[in-house]
């Protein structure tokens, strides 16, 4: 082993790490579920006891790991905002109107409001998104905004299930089963 040179004592941490990928079936490799209180299991802890790995499991350069495992959650946090843009799935907004019109509430002031509101937000997070995705696109690495994505989706499923709570109303909790509900 090498003495660490000064400018090496300078360099933050992180920038002395190297990542590998590793196979979870190697020798020494012991994954044990997480239990949650509901019996199932999303979640593992990985322990690794003299598991030998060779240097074409090399993830980068020596000393550049730090960039693996910000460059996947940066792509895992796209990943997630992605669809928190208004444009598919439960925050598809053709899909709020519907169910706006199926409950008789498309002249309802309130509800009109809350749901330009709602409107607004996922088409900000939706432009947010496309450029983000375009930056990504031109080979542009990840920046720190791009964990805005996760925040916005967080916000907007909270905005959509107050403003479905409020467009249901007590069909909320006691469902006719009507179309578009």
């Amino acid at each position: 082993m090498t003495t660490p040179t000064l400018e090496e004592f300078s360099d933050p941490r992180h920038r002395n790490l190297t990542a590998f990928l590793i196979d979870m079936r190697a020798p020494g490799v012991t994954v044990r579920p997480l239990r949650q209180m509901t019996g199932g299991a999303s979640f593992n802890e990985v322990f690794l006891d003299d598991v030998a790995i060779s240097d074409d499991c090399r993830l980068d350069e020596v000393g550049h790991g730090w960039k693996v495992p910000l460059t996947t959650l940066s792509h895992e946090r796209n990943a997630m905002g992605h669809s928190a843009f208004g444009g598919a799935g439960i925050l598809s907004t053709e899909r709020l109107v519907g169910l706006v019109h199926a409950m008789g509430k498309q002249a309802d002031p309130v509800i009109r409001q809350e749901f330009g509101e709602l409107l607004s937000r996922l088409r900000t997070a939706r432009y947010t998104q496309q450029v983000m995705s375009a930056q990504a696109r031109a080979g542009e690495p990840p920046r720190p905004e791009i964990a805005l994505n996760k925040l916005a989706l967080s916000a907007n499923m909270k905005r959509l299930a107050e403003f479905v709570a409020a467009v249901l109303g007590p069909a909320l909790v006691a469902g006719t089963g009507a179309r578009g509900t």
